[in-house]
């Protein structure tokens, strides 16, 4: 955009903020145009923000497919955004719709799922597409009381499928939210978990949400706080709500002013450390557990994790348990066999089915999970032939023997094949 727009600028687009040196060309902060609307100016200067730099994601084209907007919210909560587009576009061609993801097998959709993690998400999806077709005849609704009655779908996903898809203002407040509008309004001393500032921030956002575009300026403040308002950087020069970029003399702000009121008051360095202020630090929990992968030249046993298990239900591991005695981890220890006295040898031979002094360590793996520190001792049994093994533990409704390729291809978790390859049971 050449220099010349920033005078005729008369249909409220705000002017290139890579050009920010030569913005400088308004008196004060009243005189930067917008246009006729009644939209709040905040939400006007956002918007157009929005058109020029909004990120080409592919659920943004399917504003007139809430089942792809159902989903792709579900996949990108605790997920970052280039992780679900690994995922997404596989998704939709297996499972094009809400009958579809009804009627397919849960193995079917773990393993389309395996590697994005938080495994009762897809569970509750499941649980959600069979209500929509039990109780709305197949089409996900657009009013946020209906939405909110499908299991899995909270307040947030509700108000991203009702604005993007059924242009209802409801503002889809998560934690881009809570760290854009307490730097736009200037907010000390809070918290994104304090739960009277996101009562705050959630009232404010109703009421400056767009009325005639609420999906589009829901994601907008999304990808403001993906690329300059972020939790590690204030790029304030870059911000299309930044005054100092388009006028001279700031002036007085108020909470109707479209204007960041952090901006003008504080250094970007400030912005970053105290506003909000940083989520507290949860300490780690240390687990330690020992894994027993069990093969044969081409085959390795799998454990099928119960359904009703509150995490990681229905996915496959490898024999595994914690250590009832932390003075015993072995991950503390260095030894190069069971036979080791300092080896709790009882606890290894739960996991075997043969005698566990055939079973040779492997060495151990750290993996970190959430506020979870998992200390795994990997142990490898190797067999000439599994179907040797004792019939009684062959025949566990939850034992499968599964080839090389049926291993990669089954659900199985990111800690259980880092456990697999560090055991190496195929070399």
């Amino acid at each position: 955009m050449s220099n010349n727009n920033n005078n005729n600028n008369n249909n409220g687009t705000i002017p290139d903020i890579e050009e920010s040196d030569s913005l400088f060309s308004f008196e004060s902060a009243d005189e930067v145009p917008l246009t006729a609307s009644s939209e709040h100016p905040m939400a006007q200067r956002l918007l157009a923000w929005y058109d020029s730099e909004k990120r080409d994601l592919p659920w943004r084209h399917s504003s007139d497919n809430p089942y792809k907007v159902w989903v792709s919210e579900i996949m990108l909560q605790q997920t970052r955004v280039s992780t679900v587009l690994k995922y997404y576009n596989n998704w939709m061609t297996a499972i094009p719709d809400v009958k579809t993801l009804s009627t397919t097998p849960m193995d079917d959709l773990r393993a389309l799922w395996q590697g994005l993690g938080y495994y009762r998400r897809l569970e509750q999806l499941k649980k959600g597409a069979t209500y929509v077709m039990t109780h709305y005849d197949g089409t996900v609704p657009l009013t946020l009381d209906k939405l909110l009655k499908i299991p899995g779908i909270g307040v947030y996903t509700a108000a991203a499928i009702s604005s993007i898809c059924g242009m209802k203002a409801h503002a889809a407040v998560d934690g881009n939210f809570y760290r854009v509008f307490a730097r736009f309004d200037n907010h000390l001393s809070v918290r994104p978990s304090e739960k009277a500032f996101q009562k705050t921030v959630a009232a404010r956002a109703n009421s400056i949400i767009s009325s005639s575009r609420p999906g589009d300026w829901n994601q907008a403040v999304m990808d403001l706080g993906s690329a300059i308002c972020t939790p590690l950087a204030a790029r304030c020069d870059k911000c299309p709500l930044n005054p100092r970029n388009y006028v001279t003399n700031v002036g007085a702000l108020d909470e109707n002013s479209g204007w960041c009121r952090s901006t003008v008051r504080h250094p970007p360095e400030d912005i970053v450390a105290k506003i909000p202020l940083p989520k507290l630090k949860v300490k780690a929990k240390d687990v330690n557990e020992i894994a027993l992968v069990i093969a044969d030249k081409s085959r390795m046993v799998l454990v099928k994790r119960s359904s009703d298990e509150a995490t990681l239900s229905g996915l496959y591991e490898v024999p595994l348990k914690e250590h009832t005695t932390k003075e015993q981890a072995l991950t503390k220890r260095r030894r190069s066999s069971p036979e080791d006295e300092s080896f709790p040898i009882s606890q290894l031979q739960a996991l075997s089915p043969v005698d566990a002094t055939a079973c040779l360590s492997k060495g151990s793996i750290v993996f970190k999970f959430t506020h979870i520190n998992f200390h795994i001792d990997v142990f490898l049994l190797k067999a000439d032939n599994l179907d040797a093994l004792p019939s009684d533990f062959l025949k566990r409704p939850d034992i499968k023997i599964a080839t090389k390729s049926e291993v990669e291809s089954l659900p199985v978790s990111t800690k259980i094949r880092r456990v697999i390859k560090k055991a190496a049971p195929f070399d």
